[in-house]
């Protein structure tokens, strides 16, 4: 029997290892994973490296198989460059139709603004909207001080996005699997609930995975916490109607993929019923734009209330939150930037947000909580 080794290209190492599933089957180990080098960011944030037993690389077969596995390599290969050079060719055209004429904006300032944001990886049509809306809006001219019409405009940038907590007692966090969610709760749970000597209840949600729980319980065992694994919405209606005063409930739910939204509606509903539930749709800020506004689609059902954002220290492209804030009109609830327990996460906020974007830095808990 052989064993096959090979790389796999995606922006998050669970697309990948499905990729390498889908392809190499059930048996595939993973061997490492890493972030892409410069030269192959466009085929992917991360490269992960699988092996998997290949019996048809035997005998007479094996040569074939190389061959055509190098081929389907290469297709692979030039299918991500193609799709990278569109994408490239798309901001070129919408940087043309947005700021290439001078007649557009009395505010020469505003085109070297709107490269920035479209480098950050906004929207070009989002992109328009706030520079247009800024010039309709003000009554500099062209001869006005580029820093002072830049200053002006981050201000009005920041008008856009909503922010804050209102200190609930129950919190749901939903969103993608990789998210960061558990991580997130854990955080939460010392920072607004063991710093103010408040009670904490963790719930898990997902029984259909082995183990699935192990991490939420492990948090609450060290915390000292209360720790619930339900299975209904039913049991989870009888954990809530159990707490004591002033309890701190948080509700870990499961990672779901693009194809597992089915698995969905019976939470979705109980959560989108339940006033006394704060849901927090959980993304994470390296994913792009386009992708995290389909996601804002995709996890409609569950009535998120507020958007929390997790590895800001993995990107230097802030666009894509300032995005779905826009889009969603939801507040940010916050920003984790690593994975100290508490001190890698702060409440998102306005300023915070701008200044990632416009500081031009990487994310760490300070720089977001700016």
């Amino acid at each position: 029997m052989q064993i096959r080794r090979k790389s796999y290209f995606a922006n998050t190492v669970e697309s990948a290892l499905a990729l390498a599933a889908q392809e190499l089957g059930d048996e595939t180990l993973l061997v490492d994973s890493r972030r892409s080098k410069p030269e192959q960011a466009h085929l992917g944030a991360y490269e992960v490296i699988v092996e998997a037993p290949d019996a048809t690389l035997e005998g007479d077969l094996k040569a074939g198989a190389v061959q055509q596995s190098a081929e389907y390599d290469r297709l692979l290969h030039d299918l991500a460059s193609l799709r990278a050079e569109i994408g490239r060719l798309s901001k070129t055209l919408i940087r043309g139709a947005m700021i290439g004429s001078p007649q557009r904006w009395v505010l020469p300032s505003l085109a070297e603004i709107g490269q920035e944001l479209l480098a950050a990886d906004l929207p070009g049509d989002m992109t328009a909207e706030l520079l247009g809306s800024f010039q309709a809006q003000n009554s500099f001219d062209a001869n006005s001080s580029g820093l002072l019409v830049r200053r002006a405009f981050i201000a009005h940038c920041a008008r856009a996005v909503q922010a804050g907590l209102e200190s609930p007692r129950v919190m749901a966090v939903v969103g993608p699997a990789g998210a960061g969610k558990t991580t997130l709760l854990a955080k939460i749970a010392v920072k607004y609930g063991i710093a103010v000597q408040r009670g904490i209840t963790f719930v898990n949600t997902d029984t259909h995975k082995i183990a699935s729980g192990e991490q939420l319980r492990s948090y609450a065992s060290i915390l000292g916490s209360r720790f619930e694994s339900v299975a209904t919405v039913g049991s989870l209606a009888r954990v809530l109607s159990s707490l004591r005063s002033g309890e701190l409930v948080l509700i870990d739910t499961p990672g779901l993929g693009p194809g597992e939204m089915d698995l969905a509606p019976e939470w979705s509903s109980f959560f989108a019923s339940n006033q006394a539930i704060e849901v927090h749709l959980v993304l994470t800020a390296p994913t792009r734009s386009a992708d995290l506004l389909t996601s804002l689609t995709r996890w409609s059902q569950y009535r998120p209330a507020r958007l929390a954002f997790t590895r800001l220290d993995e990107t230097e492209c802030y666009g894509g939150i300032l995005a779905a804030a826009v889009a969603s009109r939801l507040p940010l609830s916050f920003f984790s930037a690593g994975q100290r327990v508490p001190e890698d996460l702060q409440e998102a906020s306005a300023a915070g947000l701008m200044n990632l974007l416009f500081g031009g830095q990487r994310a760490t808990t300070s720089a977001a909580a700016a």
